[in-house]
C-alpha cells in the first residue's frame, strides 16, 4: 500500500488515497474518487512548492550540501511520489550522506530506478541516471585505492610487531588489517553493482559511457595491484582463487566495450605478487637496479623466497628494515666490499642452482 495526498474533486478536501489502486473513497463527502484525477488535482494546486522544492533540492546539490538536497527532494515526494526530478536529487544527494563503511548503493538504484520509471521512458532522464551511475562506481574505485594505497599505519604495525617475533608477525599483522581490507572490499563490490545495472547495450551506444568504462576499468586493476602491495608488505598474498575470481569481475567491469578491447586485455595484470619489490641493499653494492646480479637475487626473491609463508616474511622484514642501511652503504666503501663479496658468491651459487 502506498498512501499519497490527493484532493477530492466533489468537496475540495485533502484526502489521503492508496496510489496502488485505480479509485478510492473521499472520506467528508463520501463520494468516490478516480486516484489519478485526485492527485493531479492537489498537484496543482502545489505546483509552485513543488518547483521550488526541485529548485532548492538543485542548488543544495550544486552547493554540496547533501543533507538539504535530501530533504526537499523528500518534501517534494510527499506531495507528488513520481516525479522522477525529485528522485534523481534525492540519488544524487545521498553521496553526500553515505560513508566508506555504508555508501547507501541500494537507495541510489531505487531512486534511480524510480527516476527512469516515472519518466515516462524519457532518454533524457535516462541517460542522466546511468551516467550517474557509472561515475559514482569510478569515484567508489578511486576512493578504494586512495584507502588501499595508504600503507604507512599497516608498515609501522608490521614493523613493531616483527620486532617481537618475526615469525608470527605477518598472521598478526594480516588480523589486523583485515577489517579494514573488508570494508574496501566491500566498496568495491558497490562500484561493481552500479556497472552492471547499466544495460550492456546503452554502453555500446554511447561514447561518454565506453570512456567511463574503460577509466572504471582500468582504475579497477590499479586497486587489485594496489592490494597485492599491500599484503606483500606482511607476507600476505590473494590466494590464486581470489585472483581468478577478479579477473572475473575485470570482465564484468569490462563488458560493453568493442570486442577487440577486451580480446587484447591482460588479464595477468591482476596478480598475487607485488609491484613495488626492490633489492635495497643489492642495489646499492651494485650500483643499478639493472645489474645482473641484482637480477639474479630478484629471481631468487620471486621464484624460490616467496613461495613460502616464511620466505615472504624474511622479503618483507627485508624491506622495512634495509633501506636506512642501503643508504648507508653508499657512502661506506670499506664496508660496501666486504657485503659485495658476500653477494658476490651467494650470486654465484645461485647462477648455478638456475643454470
Amino acid at each position: 500500500m502506498s498512501v499519497v495526498s490527493a484532493k477530492c474533486p466533489n468537496c475540495g478536501a485533502s484526502i489521503q488515497l492508496d496510489n496502488e489502486q485505480t479509485e478510492g473513497f473521499c472520506l467528508y463527502c463520501g463520494s468516490k474518487v478516480v486516484v489519478s484525477e485526485a492527485i493531479s488535482l492537489i498537484r496543482i494546486d502545489n505546483s509552485q512548492s513543488l518547483n521550488n522544492y526541485i529548485e532548492l533540492g538543485k542548488s543544495a546539490l550544486s552547493a554540496g550540501n547533501g543533507k538539504e538536497a535530501f530533504e526537499y527532494a523528500n518534501k517534494a515526494l510527499e506531495v507528488a511520489p513520481d516525479l522522477s526530478d525529485a528522485w534523481i536529487i534525492k540519488m544524487k544527494s545521498i553521496e553526500y550522506l553515505g560513508t566508506i563503511g555504508d555508501p547507501r548503493i541500494s537507495e541510489v538504484m531505487q531512486c534511480g530506478d524510480n527516476a527512469i520509471k516515472f519518466a515516462l521512458n524519457s532518454t533524457e532522464k535516462q541517460n542522466e541516471v546511468y551516467s550517474y551511475y557509472l561515475n559514482r562506481a569510478l569515484s567508489l574505485i578511486l576512493v578504494g585505492i586512495s584507502q588501499i594505497s595508504d600503507v604507512s599505519g599497516i608498515k609501522e604495525t608490521f614493523r613493531v610487531l616483527a620486532t617481537v617475533s618475526a615469525f608470527s608477525a605477518g598472521n598478526e599483522t594480516l588480523q589486523a588489517d583485515s577489517t579494514f581490507v573488508n570494508l574496501i572490499e566491500s566498496l568495491i563490490s558497490n562500484a561493481l553493482l552500479l556497472k552492471i545495472v547499466v544495460p550492456v547495450e546503452v554502453i555500446k551506444n554511447n561514447e561518454d559511457y565506453l570512456e567511463l568504462i574503460r577509466e572504471i576499468s582500468d582504475g579497477y586493476v590499479r586497486y587489485s595491484q594496489c592490494l597485492s602491495d599491500r599484503y606483500a608488505i606482511y607476507g600476505a598474498k590473494l590466494l590464486d582463487s581470489a585472483v581468478a575470481a577478479r579477473r572475473e569481475n575485470a570482465k564484468l567491469f569490462r563488458e560493453g566495450l568493442p570486442e577487440i578491447e577486451n580480446s587484447n586485455f591482460d588479464e595477468s595484470k591482476i596478480n598475487n605478487t607485488s609491484s613495488n619489490g626492490n633489492c635495497y641493499i643489492a642495489t646499492a653494492v651494485y650500483g643499478s637496479y639493472e645489474a645482473q646480479e641484482v637480477i639474479v637475487l630478484r629471481r631468487f626473491r620471486d621464484e624460490i623466497l616467496s613461495k613460502s609463508l616464511l620466505g615472504r616474511i624474511f622479503i618483507n622484514i627485508y624491506y622495512t628494515l634495509s633501506p636506512p642501511f642501503a643508504n648507508w652503504l653508499k657512502n661506506a666503501e670499506r664496508t660496501n666490499k666486504v657485503t659485495k663479496l658476500m653477494l658476490d658468491k651467494w650470486v654465484n651459487s645461485l647462477n648455478r642452482r638456475f643454470n
